[in-house]
């Protein structure tokens, strides 16, 4: 969100936490980051529940858990450790980010939009194989039905 309870503060402060802007919520969470409890907390539960009902989170289980393991698989593709798991893009739910080729693609309503810094392409056929770039645990939560917030060009 770009505005909260009309709070303002000097962007990029050191030793707070960095501020980020992402095209679209898809993007957040192919990065590695949830809805916020604070700010978004109607989206941040709607997310923890949709954790909770694919079964990859525990009912007393803390959210820091999830952030450990969407992190954790970012911070491993990121040092080496780990190859971004290569996948059939069918198999991904929708609002899902996987590479083909060297674009980025969002899975919407069955097909494919090309990623790019001014928003999504046109509808195009899923590619046969890609990369996933949404970490594992978030989308089980998009299997699980949490809806992100898309950049409006998804609707052109």
């Amino acid at each position: 969100m770009l505005s909260f309870k009309g709070r303002r503060r000097k962007l990029m402060q050191p030793g707070l936490y960095t501020e980020l802007f992402f095209l679209d919520e898809a993007t957040a969470l192919a990065s590695g980051h949830r809805p916020c409890f604070e700010c978004r907390r109607t989206e941040a539960a709607s997310f923890r529940e949709g954790l909770l009902r694919s079964g990859h989170l525990e009912g007393g289980q803390s959210i820091d858990a999830l952030d450990a393991l969407a992190a954790g698989e970012i911070q491993s593709v990121l040092s080496g450790a780990m190859e971004r798991e290569a996948v059939s893009p069918q198999t991904l739910p929708d609002g899902a980010i996987y590479a083909a080729g060297d674009d980025a693609w969002l899975k919407h309503d069955g097909a494919a939009r090309r990623w790019s810094f001014a928003g999504y392409g046109p509808r195009e056929r899923l590619h046969t194989d890609g990369l996933r770039l949404t970490p594992r645990i978030t989308c089980e939560a998009l299997r699980a039905g949490y809806k992100p917030h898309l950049h409006p060009s998804v609707n052109t």
